[in-house]
């Protein structure tokens, strides 16, 4: 996916921006969640570079810079941090694994293709989606590949996605070429199966239950036709078969906020907050914003909240059978990314570091 172009965007935009920290600024953009060690927070910025930070982000260290962009998110296991680099027309990168510890990197270990998702590490494994070099699985301990799949019969693969864990199954959503989701058995790559899509599955996919879900759109980051529509989908890995298929007349390239097992919540590019029903496709409106939606929605304090890449945000609470205005707040910052909560505050991606909402 065409994350430069977005990137693009965002620092192009015209806003004017009060009582930016220094901290901040000197971040720069950033799109995923930071992380947590219980003391510490880690974020890596898209410009590669890795930073230590006090929970309110009021003092930072630079660790480590990657060699290109990343915008791949960080994941935390037994005190490393594992994370890639590179962006949509990059094929020659690296994924690190980085001892917060030690405070050194552990590994490097050079990819064909991009990683710009996180990986999935498992407690002997890790499973990483490489972007148009496809799926690797690499052994956590002596770091040498055991699998790797670049196409299938239905076609090549194109993998910007989180990997998914389920019943000895590796579930990715591939792009491009062979369009849908694809389960390999998790010890030698072998094809379980593969449900072809009429639509790019381009956003994250997520699990509940048996249900892999996820959105489908012919949208790029760099589309600013905010009418572009997207379908969600709902996979049953037990069945081996797409449940579910609605359509929605906007997009979202991350990954939509569960709210129950059998709920998600959705902002779109087209202003709207939505509530889907993962099991009857049934879509409840909560409410909506005159600008485009380019983050994840989220859930604070019982509220149903997103905010608007213009930085509007609106808070609705449920009551009964309708959403009414709870909170809403003028924040003229460009916001795009995933939202995430940390000890209860929220951070906030933005072209300037995170914002915090308490």
């Amino acid at each position: 996916m065409k994350f430069a172009l977005l990137l693009v965007f965002l620092l192009a935009a015209k806003m004017s921006v009060a009582a930016i920290s220094e901290i901040r600024t000197k971040i720069g953009p950033v799109m995923n969640p930071p992380i947590t060690d219980g003391s510490n927070l880690y974020l890596l910025g898209t410009t590669g570079v890795l930073y230590q930070t006090d929970l309110p982000i009021s003092k930072s260290k630079v660790l480590f810079q990657t060699k290109t962009s990343s915008v791949c998110p960080l994941t935390l296991k037994d005190s490393v941090l594992y994370f890639g680099e590179g962006l949509h027309d990059d094929t020659k990168t690296q994924f690190y694994a980085y001892d917060i510890k030690e405070q050194k990197i552990k590994f490097s270990l050079p990819q064909e293709g991009h990683i710009e998702r996180a990986p999935l590490v498992t407690s002997k494994n890790i499973f990483l989606g490489l972007g148009p070099g496809g799926i690797s699985a690499i052994e956590l301990k002596s770091q040498k590949v055991i699998w790797s799949k670049k196409k299938i019969e239905e076609g090549e693969l194109h993998i910007d996605s989180t990997p998914i864990s389920y019943q000895k199954m590796i579930c990715v959503s591939s792009i491009y070429g062979f369009k849908g989701i694809v389960c390999f058995n998790e010890k030698n790559g072998e094809k379980i199966f593969a449900i072809a899509f009429n639509k790019n599955p381009k956003s994250e996919i997520r699990l509940s239950g048996n249900l892999l879900y996820g959105m489908s759109s012919e949208a790029t980051m760099g589309d600013t036709n905010w009418a572009t529509p997207s379908n969600l989908f709902v996979i049953d890995l037990e069945l081996k078969k797409k449940t579910l298929d609605v359509n929605l007349r906007g997009y979202n390239f991350f990954a939509p906020a569960q709210t129950s097992s059998h709920e998600v919540f959705i902002g779109l590019s087209t202003g709207d907050m939505i509530l889907v029903n993962l099991q009857n496709g049934k879509i409840t409106f909560v409410g909506e914003m005159k600008a485009p939606i380019v983050s994840t929605a989220f859930i604070k304090h019982g509220m149903y909240c997103a905010i608007s890449i213009e930085g509007k945000l609106r808070c609705y609470l449920r009551e009964k059978n309708e959403f009414k205005l709870a909170k809403e707040e003028e924040w003229q910052e460009v916001v795009s990314g995933m939202v995430s909560a940390i000890n209860g505050n929220f951070y906030i991606p933005t072209r300037t570091g995170y914002r915090l909402l308490q």
